[in-house]
């Protein structure tokens, strides 16, 4: 492209300004507003085509009904080719942003020749459907560990948020079933224990009883030795120390069945949580590698609305797209 320049050639701008405008009634055109801090004098606007369209999106698969707004511009070029919308530019702009009069002291740069042809725009309109149609698809997101897919429109942070909310409600539910699950296998070994411990509290309670019988007939038995009584004292005496010996190994077994069963279902317990840590470890909404699904607006779908000249204001010692004013 060729640039004009202020200020020493304002006649040259003049009849610039006004070729640039004097064009096929059929064609229409846009003058993108500059940004605050430049003046007109170090401006100049650069031909592009400029398209505004409405693509509808529509998946009752994915849930999907919306509608998006497209602004976008397109360098033009003297190539057989003079279009390409892949190398187009969403603009940030409303279409209603867009100007219908230059600002005054603005120079143009030169016109390619199919840009001046009503019959181009016919043409890039066609493009411009085809392309939005096949390269321009709403993208979503998929979790493949819960079949679920982001809104449209939702960001992949808020996306993940809410499977992080998803994995706590269905954690919440498993660790709440897993928990009945194990309350029929722990209410049975607490009645075992409950069990177990009243009869090593009984078992106790007569071992004590006895031994203090044994005491006792042992003091009578030596007394009545002392004054000469019979040997058969003696005799129940020593019987009774046997039932002591009996009454200990009774209370020896209750202890172990009681403490067995405390150890069965401590281990239960600890079953029990390493399941839930487990639950709590199985998914990760930060770490899960997300799909992404693809849908294709139909051709019905998408209404364009004008393709047109935009003519975009740049300064004049820069001639990159991406350092519009």
């Amino acid at each position: 492209h060729t640039f004009v320049k202020e200020p020493r050639m304002t006649l040259i701008l003049d009849a610039l300004a006004q070729a640039a405008t004097v064009l096929p009634a059929q064609i229409a055109q846009f003058y993108l507003p500059p940004r605050r801090g430049a003046a007109p004098g170090e401006l100049v606007y650069r031909p592009f085509a400029i398209a505004a369209a409405d693509i509808t999106f529509a998946s009752a698969k994915y849930n999907v009904q919306q509608t998006r707004r497209a602004l976008r511009i397109c360098p033009i070029d003297n190539s057989a080719v003079p279009v390409d919308w892949a190398r187009s530019t969403e603009l940030a702009l409303d279409a209603g942003d867009l100007e219908k009069q230059p600002d005054a002291g603005v120079a143009f740069a030169s016109l390619p020749g199919a840009a001046s042809k009503p019959k181009s725009y016919d043409d890039w309109e066609k493009l411009l459907s085809r392309w939005l149609r096949t390269e321009q698809p709403l993208t979503l997101l998929q979790s493949p560990t819960f079949k679920l897919t982001s809104a449209a429109g939702q960001s992949e942070r808020d996306f993940r948020i809410r499977l992080q909310e998803l994995a706590r409600e269905r954690r919440d539910a498993a660790v709440d079933a897993l928990r009945k699950r194990y309350a029929a296998r722990v209410g049975t070994l607490e009645e075992r224990l409950r069990r177990a411990e009243a009869d090593l509290a009984r078992q106790q309670q007569q071992a004590s009883a006895q031994k203090l019988s044994s005491v006792v007939s042992i003091g009578e038995s030596l007394l009545g030795s002392f004054f000469g009584r019979k040997r058969s004292t003696i005799t129940t005496a020593v019987r009774g120390i046997g039932r002591i010996q009996d009454e200990s190994g009774d209370v020896a077994r209750a202890q172990a069945t009681a403490e067995h069963l405390r150890a069965e279902l401590a281990e239960l317990q600890a079953e029990l949580e390493r399941e839930i840590d487990g639950l709590a470890a199985s998914f990760d909404a930060q770490s899960e590698p997300l799909e992404s699904v693809s849908i294709a607006p139909k051709s019905s779908d998408i209404v364009v609305h004008f393709v047109g000249l935009g003519w975009v204001p740049f300064k004049a010692s820069e001639a990159d797209q991406g350092a519009w004013i």
